[in-house]
């Protein structure tokens, strides 16, 4: 992108903002450069550059550095040439997903690098309290192995499996986490570790992780399913996240179709097909003698069979499991088809433990997606697995502390 100029109506002020933002994004993509790189890539004149690069260097998020003779383009003289760099590790910020059985913290630095990971499986039984005592203890672990004080940590934000109602600052529903005060937990984090905090659907941040960091890439309008114990999806439309007025926009799980899995032949499409419906039909097929190859991959006990234990048989291609499999893949394609009928999207991307299920689950999707749908879109798995929400939540802090990172005096009035 070009350096902006008055002609777009910019005061002064707004104006060396948004040049010296061109050069912190440059810097964070490109690595160090010399002042001349950075006149050429961005079409700021080199003396506008280098002003803009010793303001930066006041408010500390640019340092000058030699340039190692190595990567030098010819022989030279005399003092190495300086290299402009972005000070990445000047601040921290952090995405977290927290469920009932699972906790997943990912800590990146000001350029997005992730610096560390860290799971966690909590008893489920446990109230909310304790988790959130869990969490605040794993983020001080990670803190302390990393050597990152409280000071540098910018942001966090925490998906819950949940629909947040960002106007009430609550959980409007989220049978997962029951006990969970939105805006009562928020304030404990934020005096925790003295940083914005903020709460989101854990789908919702998926979809932001896969575009950032994953699958989804260099897509404008982004559908991110999940399929698993949960249905529901996460929509960008032109990159951003589309919540809709009352955040549940994507709540899939709630359409209303006939089935023949729901109950009295109705239900939630997330009943229908969740995996626990999938794992129900699997443990009364593997109870049969036909069954023997389900039993087998549950250890011998019917009991045992999951979802993902259905979708496995399947893709080592027996047919009760196939048949099972595929019954449920076509529901699933109906459910999905509103989606995409509205949406229209550049690509979808399947993530959750379902969705996972390998090659021939996926390719069986597409096939059944169409009779259903006018110009299916790309299917793809996820690339993040199950770190997409927590990546996802790390990409959206960054986000939002970028443009605070250009707010100091010295931007305004040299």
């Amino acid at each position: 992108m070009p350096g902006l100029n008055n002609g777009q109506g910019l005061t002064p002020a707004d104006l060396r903002r948004a040049n010296a933002n061109e050069v912190v994004r440059l810097l964070r993509v490109a690595g160090p450069l010399r002042i001349s790189d950075i006149s050429n890539r961005t079409g700021i004149s080199r003396p506008t550059v280098t002003q803009l690069v010793a303001s930066l260097e006041a408010d500390a998020l640019v340092e000058y550095v030699d340039e190692p003779a190595a990567q030098a383009d010819y022989p030279r003289l005399g003092r190495p040439a300086r290299l402009v760099r972005y000070r990445a590790e000047n601040g921290y910020v952090l995405g977290a997903e927290v469920g009932p059985s699972r906790l997943l913290l990912v800590v990146t630095d000001l350029a997005g690098e992730v610096v560390a990971r860290h799971e966690g499986h909590p008893d489920s039984a446990r109230s909310m309290d304790e988790l959130m005592t869990e969490l605040e203890s794993q983020i001080e672990t990670v803190l302390k192995a990393e050597g990152v004080a409280h000071g540098t940590v910018r942001s966090l934000v925490v998906g819950v499996p949940g629909l947040v109602d960002h106007r009430a600052r609550s959980l409007a529903q989220g049978p997962c986490l029951a006990q969970w005060d939105s805006e009562g937990h928020r304030a404990r984090l934020q005096r925790r570790f003295d940083c914005p905090v903020h709460f989101e659907n854990d789908v919702n941040l998926a979809v932001i992780g896969e575009s950032r960091r994953g699958a989804a890439q260099g897509f404008a309008t982004v559908a991110y399913v999940h399929w698993g114990t949960r249905v529901g999806a996460g929509i960008l439309v032109s990159g951003n996240l589309h919540a809709g007025a009352s955040s549940a926009a994507g709540e899939i799980g709630h359409l209303v179709l006939g089935s023949a899995h729901g109950p009295s032949g109705r239900g939630t499409f997330e009943q229908a097909v969740g995996a626990p419906a999938i794992a129900a039909r699997g443990r009364a097929a593997a109870r049969r003698p036909e069954g023997r190859a389900l039993r087998e991959l549950a250890g011998g006990d019917a009991a045992s069979v999951q979802a993902t234990t259905v979708f496995a048989a399947a893709q080592a291609q027996d047919p009760v499991a196939r048949a099972i499999a595929e019954d449920f893949i076509t529901g699933f394609a109906r459910g999905l088809a509103p989606l995409v009928l509205v949406l229209d999207p550049d690509i979808v991307v399947l993530g959750g433990r379902v969705a996972q299920a390998g090659p021939w689950a996926l390719d069986t999707l597409r096939q059944k997606l169409v009779p259903h749908t006018l110009l299916p879109p790309p299917l793809v798995l996820s690339s993040l697995h199950n770190q997409a929400a927590a990546i996802g939540g790390a990409c959206m802090a960054l986000e939002a502390i970028e443009p605070h990172l250009l707010s100091a005096p010295s931007l305004h009035h040299r």
